[in-house]
């Protein structure tokens, strides 16, 4: 609550966090630091405020050592299970790019069509466009006698009637991920090619972007993903924040260091 208060949150917002993680501590601190990261600009107040609090961390913690020790029990004991949403939410927070995104779901072995479920737009029209990337890709690919054999049949598949209808036509029927899928595999074309057709041709706000980390994120923990292997995961990637926020979840001198270091940089 004192830290909470310290960075700016009502105590309203507090209850919020501490009911949205079922009294959960540990998740309650790593949200609202989450929160409090991505309101903030880097900038000297930002860092003033961190140093202060801190501090007072700093303080608290060498007043405790004598009754809790040095702490390496519980952070091994951390490094167990399975990751909590707060943890999640950590990892997902820097990821910023549809390119690191599946970077980051390739590292956690999802298949690429599942990440093309998670990725996929929603709107029929960005999907009518992807369904016409991905068609112009497979032609550049043919000869021409080819093509036309092969668009003859697609024009079959799709029952379009006009033998002289082409890429926009069939685009037009593609309207939902399954028919993405399904047309890419009528292409002979992996999900991989679907991933690049979007990094190129789709904009996906950042914030959208964390929020499909996430819903991967919460997939491979629910088929065993550990927070074990989360951590090995954001240590190759080089990512700092995620990583202390999954070895120190709880509110200790070494997590507030982090974060001064990540506002100052």
């Amino acid at each position: 609550m004192e830290i909470g208060t310290k960075l700016g949150f009502s105590r309203n917002k507090l209850e919020n966090f501490k009911h949205k993680t079922m009294q959960n501590r540990k998740d309650a601190n790593i949200q609202m630091l989450c929160t409090w990261k991505a309101s903030q600009k880097s900038g000297a107040k930002a860092t003033e405020t961190l140093k202060c609090i801190f501090e007072s961390v700093s303080l608290a913690s060498a007043e405790n050592t004598g009754n809790y020790g040095d702490g390496t029990s519980e952070d091994f004991d951390l490094c167990g299970g399975s990751p909590s949403t707060g943890e999640q939410c950590s990892v997902a927070l820097p990821v910023k790019s549809l390119s690191l995104a599946w970077e980051l779901g390739k590292a956690l072995r999802l298949d690429d069509d599942v990440i093309v479920g998670f990725v996929a737009p929603s709107d029929s029209a960005a999907m009518n466009r992807l369904a016409w990337q991905l068609l112009n890709k497979w032609c550049k690919c043919l000869g021409s006698q080819e093509k036309k054999v092969l668009m003859t049949k697609l024009l079959q598949d799709y029952n379009i009637q006009d033998c002289n209808a082409g890429r926009d036509e069939i685009s037009s029927k593609i309207c939902t991920t399954p028919d993405l899928l399904d047309l890419s595999r009528r292409l002979d074309l992996a999900g991989s090619d679907i991933l690049q057709a979007m990094i190129t041709s789709v904009f996906i706000p950042p914030t959208s972007i964390r929020r499909i980390v996430l819903q991967m994120l919460q997939e491979w923990v629910r088929h065993g993903g550990t927070r074990k292997r989360l951590l090995e995961i954001t240590k190759a990637f080089h990512s700092n924040d995620a990583q202390w926020n999954i070895t120190q979840v709880s509110w200790t001198p070494s997590l507030m260091a982090s974060l001064i270091t990540t506002v100052e940089s």
